[in-house]
């Protein structure tokens, strides 16, 4: 039989909710200059991590970049990001 490990609550993470809303405020301000590029608001690592951030933003992964609506595209280690559509 499987035996799973339990833990307190203080023993839990704590959710970090300043990237979420740091991208929800990103992606507000890419629909208010629908069309204009900006650079992602945060530094990434490396070029693997940048190509995987564009593909998800263009897959529609992340919560604040609904698919369609956002055109992504990374160089080096920066992504660049473009409201494309959808909601204004």
């Amino acid at each position: 039989m499987t035996e799973f490990n339990f833990v307190d609550d203080n023993e839990v993470p704590e959710v970090r909710r300043g990237y979420s809303e740091l991208y929800s405020n990103f992606a507000k301000a890419l629909r208010r200059n629908s069309g204009r590029w900006a650079v992602w608001p945060r530094e990434l690592k490396n070029s693997t991590t940048a190509t995987s951030v564009a593909g998800n933003i263009k897959r529609g992964q992340l919560v604040s970049f609904p698919k369609g609506e956002f055109e992504a595209r990374s160089r080096g280690s920066s992504v660049y990001v473009r409201h494309v559509g959808g909601v204004a």
